[in-house]
């Protein structure tokens, strides 16, 4: 089958104008009535005998009571429609199976049953904190089994507390073990100097060169002399940076060095 071969739809279920005596609900078990049906028989064992044999003919609003209640929920369907959690339903069905997918009660997202016999009713919970057995589905650019609760771009535990500090001379630890730093080092006098930077923390296991610069920007030259930099040597404790003047004398300058390692 194709996308286009889609069948035309229900604008209105069967017998939808059908006076009372023409349709009639069906009901769930055995009817008393001879011939009628229900959801337990369909049409009953007198519905397929000869009339000589006792046969009742099957009645023309079950026929259309039948097909009414297939028709409203293809309608239903067709329509993009979606059911909210039913504890009735749940319980005469023995819950909800795993998969099933169900509108939030303020029909802004749905929530998926993670569980078979899922009979908790999922709008308990929230969408950062999802009811048991059930989890959120947002509507948006990303595949729902991929989702185990809302998006809240909120800093994780994983980035946070011990993970970082956020200070002037700090550091930021990421899952997979890659660790960023930075720290500012005050330099009175610069001209021919060697400075060593110790970092905010020793990286567990390698560290990559730093950058290293100059905050002070208008220090950087005096009377037309350059200040210049460059990194003599580097562990995974710090590093040491030596400055060299072509004249102008000393100067006070702020180092800012940038790290990154394991």
């Amino acid at each position: 089958m194709q996308s286009t071969q889609i069948p035309r739809k229900f604008t209105r279920p069967w017998a939808n104008t059908a006076g009372a005596g023409f349709v009639r609900d069906i009901p769930d078990t055995h009817s008393s009535t001879a011939g009628a049906a229900s959801l337990d028989d369909g049409f009953p064992p007198a519905c397929f005998l000869a009339p000589e044999a006792g046969g009742v003919p099957p009645f023309g609003q079950d026929f259309n009571g039948a097909l009414k209640w297939v028709t409203q929920w293809i309608m239903w369907l067709a329509g993009g429609g979606f059911c909210q959690f039913d504890a009735a339903y749940a319980a005469a069905i023995g819950g909800y199976w795993s998969g099933a997918i169900v509108v939030a009660a303020d029909g802004t997202h749905f929530w998926r049953s993670t569980t078979e016999n899922n009979s908790v009713n999922p709008d308990t919970g929230t969408v950062t904190a999802p009811a048991a057995g059930w989890q959120v589905l947002q509507p948006g650019s990303y595949p729902y089994s991929s989702i185990t609760g809302v998006p809240d771009f909120v800093q994780r535990s994983e980035f946070t507390g011990a993970n970082q500090s956020t200070g002037t001379n700090g550091y930021q630890k990421f899952p997979g073990g890659r660790i960023e730093q930075e720290c500012d080092v005050f330099v009175s006098g610069a001209v021919h100097t060697t400075v060593t930077v110790t970092y905010p923390i020793a990286f567990p296991n390698s560290s990559k060169q730093p950058l290293v610069s100059i905050l002070d920007r208008s220090e950087s030259s005096v009377a037309g002399n350059f200040l210049g930099l460059s990194v003599l040597s580097f562990n995974n404790s710090g590093c040491v940076v030596a400055l060299d003047a072509n004249g102008g004398g000393g100067r006070d300058v702020t180092l800012h060095v940038e790290a990154v390692g394991r």
